[in-house]
């Protein structure tokens, strides 16, 4: 039995995703080309797609070490007020 390691059809857009870095950000799609990008991350990088992360909702200290260590301190001050605004 042969076995793909390809998400599920319609999941998988990283042919898309190059096809559009190629068009409208050349210098992004030559570093995936390259070896030094992923799709993914040059998509980031162009704002084609948003930057994510997982988040541990389980640990309130992990969740902080994580969206910490990945958010700007502007992006965590907002946070940090919407959060407070929430909980009254």
């Amino acid at each position: 039995m042969i076995q793909s390691n390809k998400e599920p059809e319609g999941r998988d857009r990283s042919g898309q995703q190059l096809r559009r870095l190629r068009k409208d950000f050349p210098a992004l799609h030559a570093e995936v080309i390259g070896g030094g990008l992923t799709v993914h991350e040059a998509s980031v990088r162009a704002g084609v797609f948003p930057k994510r992360v997982s988040v541990n909702l389980s640990s309130p200290a992990s969740a902080a070490k994580t969206l910490s260590g990945a958010a700007a301190p502007e992006f965590i001050g907002e946070l940090a007020r919407l959060l407070s605004e929430a909980g009254r």
